[in-house]
């Protein structure tokens, strides 16, 4: 009985010295990467489409209608998530000049306005000059020119209803 209590006390010691060696030496290996380690962050944007729900907004007796751009970005596990960089939307409908709209997403406040919670995406809204004649065929283009330097580009060509 006496050995137990003996054994136990010394394996409780060696805890308590393991733990404080431990905590004296701090975080170690727990702070952010450094500028060349080979490790990114894998869950900041990778790839951006134009998402499925972007439309053309009908024209009504007050408005010529509008289109509304819906832009998802997805980490390299295809997880939707925000993004940072400059986003522009570009509308071209035959016979006219092409209409851009843009957003700095590298504004906090813009990033936050421009973000839609419920969709996952941001939406970028351009409204025509003129109503889109129903049946028109129009190309929206997109350019996300992130903050890594690097450009990418996405289209979607939607008819009016």
């Amino acid at each position: 009985m006496g050995r137990a209590r003996a054994s136990s006390s010394r394996i409780g010691g060696a805890v308590v010295a393991i733990c404080a060696a431990a905590f004296a030496c701090g975080p170690v290996g727990c702070g952010p990467p450094v500028a060349d380690s080979p490790r990114t962050w894998p869950y900041g944007p990778g790839t951006m489409r134009i998402h499925p729900i972007t439309r053309i907004a009908p024209a009504t007796s007050a408005s010529a209608g509008q289109v509304q751009v819906r832009v998802e970005f997805t980490d390299e596990d295809g997880f939707t998530t925000r993004a940072m960089g400059r986003l522009t939307a570009t509308l071209d409908v035959p016979g006219r000049p092409p209409q851009t709209v843009t957003a700095n997403l590298g504004d906090r406040a813009e990033n936050r306005s421009a973000w839609d919670a419920a969709t996952r995406t941001y939406l970028l809204t351009v409204v025509p000059e003129t109503s889109i004649a129903a049946g028109t065929a129009v190309t929206v283009r997109i350019q996300w020119d992130r903050v890594d330097g690097r450009i990418q580009r996405a289209s979607l060509t939607l008819t009016a209803p």
